[in-house]
Protein backbone atom coordinates (compact mmCIF):
# COMPACT_ATOMS: atom_id res chain seq x y z
CA UNK A 1 0.00 0.00 0.00
CA UNK A 2 2.63 2.75 0.58
CA UNK A 3 4.44 1.83 -2.53
CA UNK A 4 0.74 2.44 -4.51
CA UNK A 5 0.51 5.61 -2.60
CA UNK A 6 4.36 7.12 -3.21
CA UNK A 7 3.45 5.81 -6.83
CA UNK A 8 0.07 7.92 -7.09
CA UNK A 9 2.28 10.75 -5.22
CA UNK A 10 4.99 10.81 -7.27
CA UNK A 11 2.85 10.89 -10.77
CA UNK A 12 1.07 13.11 -9.32
CA UNK A 13 3.47 15.44 -8.55
CA UNK A 14 5.45 14.79 -11.89
CA UNK A 15 1.98 15.62 -13.65
CA UNK A 16 1.74 18.84 -11.84
CA UNK A 17 5.56 19.99 -12.47
CA UNK A 18 5.35 19.39 -16.13
CA UNK A 19 1.68 21.70 -16.46
CA UNK A 20 3.28 24.98 -17.98
CA UNK A 21 1.95 27.81 -16.36
CA UNK A 22 -0.40 29.62 -18.34
CA UNK A 23 0.77 33.09 -19.87
CA UNK A 24 -0.89 35.98 -20.38
CA UNK A 25 -0.79 36.81 -23.82
CA UNK A 26 0.36 39.43 -25.61
CA UNK A 27 -1.24 42.13 -27.71
CA UNK A 28 1.15 41.26 -30.94
CA UNK A 29 0.11 37.55 -30.38
CA UNK A 30 -3.84 38.42 -31.39
CA UNK A 31 -2.80 41.52 -33.45
CA UNK A 32 -0.22 39.50 -35.27
CA UNK A 33 0.23 41.37 -39.06
CA UNK A 34 -2.60 43.42 -38.20
CA UNK A 35 -3.17 47.50 -37.29
CA UNK A 36 -3.83 48.28 -33.66
CA UNK A 37 -7.56 49.58 -33.59
CA UNK A 38 -6.40 52.43 -30.82
CA UNK A 39 -3.67 52.92 -29.19
CA UNK A 40 -2.86 52.75 -25.23
CA UNK A 41 -5.47 51.47 -22.51
CA UNK A 42 -7.77 55.12 -22.13
CA UNK A 43 -7.95 55.05 -26.52
CA UNK A 44 -9.27 51.24 -26.52
CA UNK A 45 -11.79 52.10 -23.32
CA UNK A 46 -12.77 54.69 -25.23
CA UNK A 47 -13.56 53.04 -28.67
CA UNK A 48 -14.81 50.03 -27.06
CA UNK A 49 -16.89 52.14 -25.16
CA UNK A 50 -18.52 54.37 -28.27
CA UNK A 51 -17.84 52.49 -31.47
CA UNK A 52 -18.91 48.88 -29.73
CA UNK A 53 -15.83 47.68 -31.66
CA UNK A 54 -14.64 44.51 -30.62
CA UNK A 55 -11.13 44.27 -31.93
CA UNK A 56 -10.69 47.93 -29.60
CA UNK A 57 -12.20 46.18 -26.26
CA UNK A 58 -10.03 42.77 -27.33
CA UNK A 59 -6.98 45.56 -26.59
CA UNK A 60 -8.48 46.87 -24.00
CA UNK A 61 -8.91 43.76 -22.31
CA UNK A 62 -5.08 43.01 -23.11
CA UNK A 63 -4.00 46.49 -21.75
CA UNK A 64 -5.84 46.09 -18.77
CA UNK A 65 -4.23 42.41 -18.23
CA UNK A 66 -0.95 43.39 -18.30
CA UNK A 67 -1.77 46.20 -16.07
CA UNK A 68 -3.27 43.76 -13.31
CA UNK A 69 -0.91 41.15 -13.88
CA UNK A 70 3.11 40.10 -13.76
CA UNK A 71 2.51 38.46 -17.41
CA UNK A 72 2.91 35.15 -15.53
CA UNK A 73 -0.03 34.76 -13.21
CA UNK A 74 -3.32 34.77 -16.21
CA UNK A 75 -5.66 33.54 -13.59
CA UNK A 76 -4.56 35.58 -11.17
CA UNK A 77 -4.86 38.47 -13.17
CA UNK A 78 -8.57 36.92 -14.63
CA UNK A 79 -9.93 36.89 -11.14
CA UNK A 80 -10.38 40.89 -11.00
CA UNK A 81 -13.81 40.92 -12.56
CA UNK A 82 -12.34 44.22 -14.41
CA UNK A 83 -10.51 41.89 -16.25
CA UNK A 84 -12.81 39.33 -16.54
CA UNK A 85 -15.59 41.28 -17.95
CA UNK A 86 -13.29 42.74 -20.32
CA UNK A 87 -12.45 40.16 -21.87
CA UNK A 88 -16.10 38.74 -22.04
CA UNK A 89 -17.36 42.54 -23.17
CA UNK A 90 -15.02 41.87 -26.28
CA UNK A 91 -15.34 38.30 -26.89
CA UNK A 92 -19.40 38.73 -27.08
CA UNK A 93 -18.44 42.22 -29.68
CA UNK A 94 -16.18 39.66 -31.38
CA UNK A 95 -18.52 36.72 -32.05
CA UNK A 96 -21.25 39.37 -33.81
CA UNK A 97 -18.47 41.05 -35.71
CA UNK A 98 -17.56 37.38 -37.30
CA UNK A 99 -21.23 36.37 -38.10
CA UNK A 100 -21.26 39.56 -39.47
CA UNK A 101 -18.37 38.29 -41.81
CA UNK A 102 -15.47 39.68 -40.07
CA UNK A 103 -12.39 37.93 -40.76
CA UNK A 104 -10.10 39.36 -38.36
CA UNK A 105 -12.73 39.31 -35.59
CA UNK A 106 -12.91 35.46 -36.26
CA UNK A 107 -9.33 35.66 -35.64
CA UNK A 108 -9.58 37.32 -32.43
CA UNK A 109 -12.71 35.12 -31.28
CA UNK A 110 -10.68 32.23 -32.46
CA UNK A 111 -7.68 33.52 -30.33
CA UNK A 112 -9.92 33.88 -27.17
CA UNK A 113 -11.27 30.09 -27.71
CA UNK A 114 -7.98 28.37 -27.95
CA UNK A 115 -6.83 30.99 -24.51
CA UNK A 116 -10.48 30.46 -22.91
CA UNK A 117 -10.27 34.01 -22.29
CA UNK A 118 -13.65 35.81 -22.26
CA UNK A 119 -15.27 32.69 -23.11
CA UNK A 120 -14.79 28.57 -22.32
CA UNK A 121 -11.42 27.19 -23.16
CA UNK A 122 -13.11 25.49 -26.49
CA UNK A 123 -10.52 24.82 -29.07
CA UNK A 124 -13.13 23.17 -31.57
CA UNK A 125 -14.64 26.17 -31.79
CA UNK A 126 -11.34 28.11 -32.11
CA UNK A 127 -10.88 25.72 -34.99
CA UNK A 128 -13.84 27.10 -36.87
CA UNK A 129 -13.61 30.61 -36.21
CA UNK A 130 -9.63 30.77 -37.79
CA UNK A 131 -10.94 28.61 -40.56
CA UNK A 132 -13.44 31.26 -41.09
CA UNK A 133 -10.84 33.41 -41.16
CA UNK A 134 -8.37 31.53 -42.87
CA UNK A 135 -10.90 31.11 -45.39
CA UNK A 136 -11.49 35.22 -46.00
CA UNK A 137 -8.27 35.35 -46.38
CA UNK A 138 -7.02 35.92 -43.00
CA UNK A 139 -3.44 34.50 -43.17
CA UNK A 140 -2.85 34.69 -39.74
CA UNK A 141 -5.45 32.28 -39.26
CA UNK A 142 -4.69 29.70 -41.95
CA UNK A 143 -1.18 29.90 -40.08
CA UNK A 144 -2.50 29.27 -36.80
CA UNK A 145 -4.50 26.23 -38.24
CA UNK A 146 -1.65 24.70 -39.60
CA UNK A 147 -0.02 25.09 -35.87
CA UNK A 148 -3.20 23.07 -34.41
CA UNK A 149 -2.15 20.34 -37.51
CA UNK A 150 0.98 20.39 -36.52
CA UNK A 151 0.68 19.87 -32.60
CA UNK A 152 -2.38 18.01 -32.87
CA UNK A 153 -4.82 20.24 -31.06
CA UNK A 154 -8.38 20.42 -31.63
CA UNK A 155 -7.65 17.53 -34.59
CA UNK A 156 -5.44 14.86 -35.24
CA UNK A 157 -1.34 15.10 -36.13
CA UNK A 158 -1.47 16.07 -39.56
CA UNK A 159 1.68 17.20 -41.27
CA UNK A 160 0.35 17.00 -44.61
CA UNK A 161 -2.76 19.55 -43.43
CA UNK A 162 -0.33 21.53 -41.71
CA UNK A 163 1.79 22.05 -44.43
CA UNK A 164 -1.42 23.34 -47.12
CA UNK A 165 -2.02 26.02 -44.27
CA UNK A 166 1.34 26.90 -43.89
CA UNK A 167 1.59 27.21 -47.83
CA UNK A 168 -1.48 29.73 -47.66
CA UNK A 169 -0.08 31.54 -45.16
CA UNK A 170 2.94 31.70 -46.31
CA UNK A 171 1.63 32.67 -50.04
CA UNK A 172 -0.06 35.25 -48.51
CA UNK A 173 2.85 36.99 -46.70
CA UNK A 174 2.77 35.49 -43.14
CA UNK A 175 6.19 35.16 -42.04
CA UNK A 176 6.16 32.99 -39.50
CA UNK A 177 4.08 30.82 -41.92
CA UNK A 178 6.81 30.26 -44.22
CA UNK A 179 8.88 30.20 -41.45
CA UNK A 180 6.89 27.08 -40.04
CA UNK A 181 6.81 25.72 -43.68
CA UNK A 182 10.80 25.96 -43.82
CA UNK A 183 11.24 23.59 -40.61
CA UNK A 184 8.80 20.91 -42.11
CA UNK A 185 10.04 20.64 -45.39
Amino acid sequence: MKRLTYCLATFLLWGCASTPAPQAPSIQYFLSDSQPACSGLKDCQTQCDTRKDGRACLEWSLYALSATSSETDLSEALSHNATASAFEHAANLLEQACKNNDPLSCLDIGNLHLQGLGVPLDQGKALTYLDAACSEGVADGCTRIGMLYQEGVAVSTDPVAAKRYFEIGCNAGHGAACSLLKEIR
